[in-house]
Formats: structure tokens, sequence, C-alpha cells
């Protein structure tokens, strides 16, 4: 930076006074344009982290925006996943209650099926007796046929005899 003015004639070890200050002064000109230089840079390098901050301002803006969202649809899954447990819950109290049908029914179908085989216990019992009716029926009938032919034969010799009592009391009065 400097280094053309070191090599300035008489910039040497011993200089006099005026050739010292023009020394100096070519280094300040030159510490001027260096500072210029450096304050356009600390300028453009300010400018660029201005921009970058404002880049980042509206990241961060985007990046808050995107949690809301987030935060939205989390508190919405969240509700989402109660009513689906109420749901289940009030499945369960129905599957209760159907099993618990069911069990009665079943209880009530054992009972009935109990009963059916009493019935049809009672209904060959009541055939058997059916069937003994019948046959005492028959034989009574068959019986009273006899009785009735018996009858008939006795109600003959009856009117035989009465024919010869009549003769035999005729007889007597005629004699």
């Amino acid at each position: 930076m400097g280094s053309s003015k070191l090599n300035r004639p008489g910039c040497g070890a011993i200089l006099s006074w005026n050739t010292k200050l023009q020394c100096f002064c070519g280094y300040a000109v030159e510490g001027r344009a260096f500072g210029c230089w450096l304050l356009r840079s600390f300028a453009v390098v300010a400018s660029e982290v201005k921009a970058l901050a404002n880049q980042t301002g509206r990241a961060t803006e985007e990046i808050n925006g995107q949690i809301v969202q987030i935060q939205e649809a989390t508190q919405q899954a969240v509700a989402a996943i109660r009513g689906i447990t109420g749901t289940i819950g009030e499945i369960d109290q129905i599957a209760a209650g159907i099993a618990a049908s069911v069990e009665e029914q079943s209880a009530t179908t054992q009972e009935i099926a109990r009963s059916v085989q009493q019935a049809a216990a009672g209904t060959v019992e009541v055939s058997s007796t059916i069937a003994g009716v019948k046959q005492g029926a028959t034989e009574t009938g068959a019986a009273a046929g006899q009785v009735l032919e018996a009858a008939r034969q006795l109600s003959r010799q009856t009117a035989g005899l009465t024919g010869e009592v009549d003769q035999f009391i005729a007889a007597v009065k005629a004699a």
C-alpha cells in the first residue's frame, strides 16, 4: 500500500523535514484513498448485510406463518383424534350392548330348545297314550260288537222263548 512512497527519492535514512512532510502527505493521501475505499467497502458490506437481514426477516415471517399453520393443523388433528376416540368409545358401548343381547338371546334360545325337547318328549308320551287309547277303543269297539251280537242273539232267543212261553201258557189254559 504505501510501498511506492517508501521508494521515492528522498525517503532514505536521513530526510529533510520537507521531504519527510512530503512523504507523510503522500502516505496521508494514500491513507485517505484507502479510507475511502474501506468506507465504500463497508458501505457495500453494510448494504448486503441489510439486504440479508431483510431476507432473513421475510423468511422468518414465512416460517412463523408456516408454524402457525402447522399449529392450527395440529389442533385440528387433535380435535379429530378426540372425535375418533369418542366414536370408538360409543362403538365399544354398542358392541358391549350387542354382546349382552347375544348372550341373553343365546340363553333364551337354550331355554326354548329345552322346552321344545320337553314338549317333544310330552308329545311322544301323548302319542303313546293315544295309541293305547286307540287300541283300547278298538278293543272296546270289538267287545261292544260282541256284546251287541250277544244282545241280538239274546233278543232272538228271548223272542223264541216268549213264543214258547206263550204257547205253554195257552196250552196250560186250554187244558
